[in-house]
């Protein structure tokens, strides 16, 4: 199965092969010519054409993608369920996101119940070709708020401001429980508004959602630090223990006498090392697993299994591209087919590199390379 797949499947909420959707989503993409183009066609409409239940005020609370249509109205929960049903139905991979935001930053905040002091919000991930998984906000834009398509870059409705808040990074194929369960149980939009759904930061993780909020220091590696990316090498590649990094050449070649012309690195510490991004230039006599050419270096990233799922890797590859951008035009990388990293390297941009699947034994694709531009 793709690693796509799940994020095309028309489910009980995202029923988008629902006769009016289809017509809808096919309509929208009539004229345009590339994927950005019809994705940017269907944000616009659900954005514009579909009323905000508070701002509007209106009944009834919608959930379902085909109701959120036939209603013309949602809060963004639902907004979200609908552009992802009309995208999926073009065949556009598309996942739900969502934020953690204190009652002061939506502007629905002044009639929410003092009770509830965050609540969440509801958004999408639409994977583009050229870019990746790319975030967009169909929540309706008034005052104070412009949500935009104008990728790579994003325009989401609300920024991150306080640190009970949170931009959990995890693309999800259906919507969260948490959300059904006021969507689907509330009668109407001020009912809706005073039982917003919350995520403690606490307990996020049972709702297999990561987040961006947890500190650490970045710090830039040194050529001293070949003994502090041999364990992050070692959990990269699912090695059980350090010894057998350094006995493998395939896998040593990758740390070895760290520090080397064209050698960039960043570490994560949270008192010891927790995390580690580094890049390395291969020659066409000695290549890595993502070989493209002695001039595109190889990515090698790892974060400790007890800090994983809190944006570390996040914070480390966004720091590592900035700086190498300069230098390096192109990055490469190799990656399993099931490794959970993936849809990291997808939203930050990295997209895959035809032709490079290696085959395993039962004829599926184990690894591929992917590229950064």
């Amino acid at each position: 199965m793709s690693c796509y797949e799940k994020y095309l499947q028309a489910s009980e909420i995202i029923d988008w092969q629902n006769p009016e959707i289809v017509e809808l989503a096919h309509r929208l993409a009539s004229t345009c010519q590339t994927t950005a183009e019809i994705a940017k066609a269907c944000f616009e409409w659900v954005r514009d054409e579909i009323h905000h239940s508070y701002d509007y005020q209106m009944n009834p609370v919608t959930c379902r993608a085909s109701d959120v249509l036939k209603y013309r109205t949602g809060y963004c929960f639902a907004k979200s369920h609908l552009l992802a049903a009309l995208l999926r139905a073009n065949q556009i991979p598309a996942g739900l996101c969502y934020q953690r935001l204190t009652i002061d930053n939506p502007p629905e905040s002044k009639l929410i119940s003092k009770k509830i002091p965050c609540t969440l919000h509801g958004l999408n991930a639409i994977f583009l070709p050229e870019i990746g998984w790319y975030r967009v906000d169909s929540r309706g834009n008034r005052d104070g708020i412009d949500a935009q398509f104008i990728p790579p870059q994003e325009q989401l409705a609300f920024e991150i401001k306080l640190p009970q808040e949170a931009d959990f990074i995890s693309i999800l194929a259906e919507p969260l429980p948490i959300v059904l369960k006021v969507l689907e149980t509330c009668k109407t939009w001020d009912e809706v508004l005073l039982n917003l759904p919350d995520v403690d930061l606490k307990t996020w993780q049972k709702y297999n959602l990561a987040s961006q909020t947890f500190n650490c220091q970045i710090k830039a590696l040194t050529n001293t630090d070949e003994t502090t990316l041999l364990p992050m090498l070692m959990h990269a590649a699912h090695e059980s223990s350090v010894e057998n990094v350094q006995s493998n050449p395939d896998l040593f070649r990758y740390v070895k006498d760290w520090g080397r012309d064209g050698d960039i690195g960043f570490v994560a510490i949270d008192d010891i090392p927790i995390g580690a991004a580094w890049l390395r230039l291969f020659s066409s006599e000695d290549r890595g697993f993502g070989y493209v050419d002695d001039r595109t270096p190889e990515l090698a990233i790892a974060v400790l299994p007890e800090y994983r799922g809190k944006g570390i890797g996040t914070k480390l590859l966004t720091q590592l591209i900035e700086v190498a951008g300069d230098i390096y035009p192109v990055i490469s990388l190799s990656v399993r087919a099931n490794n959970s990293v993936l849809s990291l390297y997808q939203r930050i941009g990295f997209v895959k590199v035809d032709g490079s699947e290696i085959i395993n034994r039962t004829g599926e694709t184990s690894s591929f390379n992917m590229i950064y531009r």
